[in-house]
């Protein structure tokens, strides 16, 4: 490879991050972060070596200049601890952490997200968990559990009997956009996040005080990379496409000290500096850092400084007022700052918009309203194709929307589809291995929040709190969503059970039971049913449905009950002790034609309806007779 001839500063930077890498026990370290900050930016100017990454550039560069400071200086003769640290953060953590993702951040490229920032926090979790370093699952998974430290707005069900806290998944690491003590991250980013903290740090108290904002308890401004779901229910929350402080991060002080920003309201605000001519490009970073500036300041009011800064009592509408007050007196001081030829054009923009900074906010506001309609038209699309059974149209769709909820469902749709096709063809055993794919990906979308957790359905019974008053919650659709779905697979594995017992496959019935039984019971545990709202069946009730209608079969093709004898029923009274337990094998026989048969059930039924009735709910024993007749009438003189 060639080597690159670096300055004298990148060569000094270069010997800081070795000997943070070589002595350090991995407390945070300004200088290092700084370091790395500087060569991640150099490395975006140019790298030497062609076709790699920058992250992986820059292990290159370390990895050369160590192997000549090891025959220069005796400090680092041997360096054992640097060699491995790199060798576990670059060959094994950093990719870890990507496969770790694999649901949550899918959408994103490694160069996206492991600045320089980045790569320096994720040294600092390693070399925290200590040596031996040749103990790499244990120090990969524990940087990897240190490095997620975010969740977001994340309500949790306060259940009895159960410690629930999101799923590990569902944590994350922002991507550093500024450091206190280091500065702003070189890159995309770097232009209109320096300005936004100028501005922030010229703004009067009264803007800051009113929106519990103070620069200086600041630690840490970060950008939300996972996709952003328009559809989620936590977007009712106010001003949350804006961002929010860390309730996670608490300083000694009791105030929270990183705040997060969502990465589609930067890269929206970022796209109009490209997509617009009509002003110089710093004017237009300006005007972009203006109005992030002015989200922040919103964002903040909505979660205050820290975690008792709101009272309880004080309601959402009540925020949302001193919200909208405070937004609109900081843009009319600001745009009362601006001079020269910026001045007057941005006065003359408020008066056609009338709002400060308007064209900025406004096409902000269009760009996401424009992302929320394509995101939600693609997945349905998806969602529509999968469902008709075009797997590769359905692909198509759902790659081109980022969040892992329509991914996720796409796929489960279309082995959903799949199975029904493989099973009208009658291949059981094909049909048979696909529930437990399903079954996998429907945990995965769970655990990684692209799904409802089904705690919190019985938790906030259907319901997504948007505040901590109980005012503001809204119906969360993502409980009727889960609940459609399992029953979609209850749906499919009820008719895969009914196929197998009525072929007298024993092997495969019992594999399908497992599959039902392990579900069945992983559902029951959240209790779904107990909630009146959702309309959903117990588990259980179906799970015993779905194996006396099996039953039945089996015993139907082993007995030949088309013979059309009553009596073959008899031995087997136990299992018909309700007008819902004989329905359900009769429903069975009709779908097979089997005219005979189900109609020696119905007599069967007729003489047991002392002990067990001939109505139930909505099962009716008029109906099922009624339905029997229609068929043998259409079927004509053959039966007869």
């Amino acid at each position: 490879m060639t080597s690159l001839h670096l300055t004298a500063s990148s060569d000094e930077d270069l010997v800081q991050v070795l000997g943070y890498l070589n002595f350090s026990s991995g407390a945070a370290d300004p200088k290092t972060l700084g370091a790395l900050n500087r060569l991640y930016g150099l490395g975006l100017s140019g790298s030497p070596y062609t076709g790699l990454p920058v992250w992986l550039t820059m292990q290159q560069w370390l990895q050369d200049r160590l192997q000549r400071l090891m025959l220069e200086s005796p400090s680092f003769t041997g360096a054992n601890q640097a060699q491995q640290v790199m060798e576990l953060v670059w060959g094994e953590a950093l990719p870890a952490y990507l496969d770790f993702h694999r649901d949550l951040l899918f959408h994103q490229e490694p160069e996206g997200l492991f600045n320089g920032f980045f790569l320096g926090r994720m040294i600092e979790a390693v070399i925290s968990q200590g040596g031996p370093w040749a103990e790499r699952p244990r120090i990969v998974s524990g940087a990897i559990r240190q490095l997620n430290d975010y969740v977001g707005y994340r309500p949790v069900a306060v259940l009895e009997g159960h410690a629930l806290e999101p799923y590990p998944q569902e944590w994350s690491r922002p991507m550093p956009l500024y450091i206190a003590g280091v500065g702003s991250s070189l890159g995309p980013y770097e232009a209109i996040v320096s300005q936004t903290l100028e501005i922030l740090e010229k703004a009067p108290e009264r803007f800051l005080r009113g929106a519990s904002f103070d620069l200086d308890q600041l630690r840490e401004l970060s950008l939300d990379v996972r996709a952003y779901d328009f559809d989620h229910p936590v977007n009712r929350r106010p001003n949350y496409q804006f961002g929010q402080w860390d309730p996670m991060h608490i300083d000694g002080d009791g105030l929270y000290d990183r705040f997060v920003v969502q990465q589609v309201t930067v890269d929206a605000l970022l796209a109009r500096c490209v997509a617009c001519d009509h002003a110089p490009p710093e004017d237009l970073i300006f005007e972009a850092a203006a109005v992030l500036a002015g989200t922040i300041l919103m964002a903040s009011t909505i979660c205050g400084s820290g975690p008792g800064s709101i009272d309880s009592t004080v309601t959402l509408n009540e925020l949302v007022v001193s919200v909208a007050r405070n937004r609109d007196d900081f843009y009319d001081w600001l745009l009362s700052e601006q001079t020269g030829v910026r001045g007057e054009r941005l006065r003359g923009e408020a008066e056609i918009r009338r709002q400060a900074f308007g064209g900025a906010r406004q096409y902000l506001n269009a760009e996401l309203a424009r992302q929320r309609a394509s995101q939600l038209t693609h997945i349905h699309l998806a969602r529509l194709f999968a469902r008709v059974g075009s797997p590769a149209a359905a692909k198509e769709e759902s790659d081109l929307v980022k969040v892992p909820a329509a991914r996720l469902l796409c796929r489960i749709d279309c082995l959903i589809t799949t199975a029904g096709q493989q099973l009208a063809v009658g291949d059981l055993a094909g049909a048979a291995e696909i529930p437990a794919h399903i079954f996998d990906l429907l945990k995965r979308g769970i655990q990684c929040g692209a799904m409802i957790d089904p705690w919190n359905i019985l938790g906030f019974a259907g319901n997504f709190p948007l505040h901590q008053t109980n005012d503001a919650s809204i119906r969360d659709h993502r409980s009727e969503d889960l609940v459609e779905l399992v029953e979609q697979i209850f749906s499919f594995l009820s008719r895969l059970w009914r196929e197998a017992a009525a072929g007298d496959h024993s092997q495969l019935c019992e594999s399908i039971e497992g599959q039902f039984q392990e579900i069945s019971q992983w559902w029951l545990q959240y209790a779904p049913h107990t909630i009146d709202d959702l309309q959903c069946p117990d588990p259980r009730e179906t799970f015993e449905s779905a194996r006396l209608v099996a039953r039945a079969l089996r015993l139907w093709h082993r007995g030949g009950a088309a013979a059309g004898d009553i009596r073959f029923w008899a031995p087997h009274a136990d299992m018909f002790d309700s007008p819902k337990a004989y329905a359900l094998v009769i429903e069975a026989l009709l779908e097979r034609n089997d005219h005979v048969g189900s109609t020696a059930l119905l007599a069967h039924w007729l003489s047991q309806s002392a002990e067990v009735g001939l109505t139930s709910g909505q099962v009716f024993f008029s109906d099922l007779a009624r339905q029997c007749l229609q068929r043998l009438l259409r079927r004509g003189p053959e039966v007869q």
